[in-house]
């Protein structure tokens, strides 16, 4: 499934809300951050992603 994490430091440089651990032979690819800057999509769909991870572990928690 392709997916990425580690995207509130790329684009808030606020740091790592989560930790990624794998159960299974995972090819990882790391882009630096600043490399978002000069395309202004691809920085809206990261940071679009992020709220959307932020806001379901806030309303899974409410509901626990």
């Amino acid at each position: 499934h392709n997916d990425f994490f580690g995207e509130e430091y790329a684009i808030l440089k606020v740091p790592h809300l989560f930790h990624l651990h794998v159960l299974e032979d995972t090819n990882v690819i790391q882009i630096p951050g600043n490399l978002l800057e000069d395309v202004p999509l691809l920085r809206w769909k990261v940071f679009d992603n992020y709220q959307k991870r932020v806001t379901r572990l806030i309303h899974q928690d409410l509901l626990s």
